[in-house]
């Protein structure tokens, strides 16, 4: 555990505060709220950061590592699996859009 602190967090206080009050999708909220939490010291590990966040540590660690080797922005990106492949063409898509579209 002695390695998840090795991240230093390059934001100040004041900018995550601000990032937190920024509308944006519960998810990206969660992980800047660990970075505000580290920062400022009412958790120390990432361990502790999971349990009041209400992720997994493996998730906290992994949000960690992402911000470590590539920075803010990077871990602000939230990524989909690869999931099913959609079974209508891109045509079929675009014609339901357009009837969408209509009163």
């Amino acid at each position: 555990m002695a390695r998840e602190l090795e991240v230093e967090i390059q934001e100040t206080a004041q900018e995550l505060k601000q990032l937190l009050h920024q509308p944006k999708s519960g998810r990206i909220q969660e992980r800047v709220q660990v970075l505000y939490w580290l920062k400022t010291q009412p958790t120390e590990t990432a361990l502790s950061a999971s349990v009041l966040v209400g992720r997994s540590y493996s998730t906290v660690k992994r949000w960690l590592r992402i911000y470590r080797h590539h920075g803010l922005q990077e871990l602000l990106k939230l990524r989909h699996g690869g999931g099913k492949e959609l079974s209508l063409s891109t045509k079929q898509l675009e014609a339901l859009d357009n009837r969408l579209q209509q009163p």
